[in-house]
C-alpha cells in the first residue's frame, strides 16, 4: 500500500510540472506576439 505522502509528493511533483508547462505556453505565446508586432511595425 502507498502511503499518502508519497502519494501528495506526486501530486506536487505534477501540479508544478502543469505550472511549469503552462507558464512556458504563456511566455512562448508572448513572445511570438511581440516578435509579430515588431515585424509589423517594421513592415509599416
Amino acid at each position: 500500500m502507498i502511503s499518502t505522502n508519497l502519494i501528495n509528493l506526486l501530486t506536487l511533483i505534477i501540479i508544478k510540472f502543469i505550472i511549469i508547462i503552462i507558464l512556458n505556453n504563456i511566455k512562448n505565446y508572448l513572445i511570438n506576439q511581440s516578435y509579430y508586432i515588431h515585424k509589423y511595425i517594421l513592415v509599416n
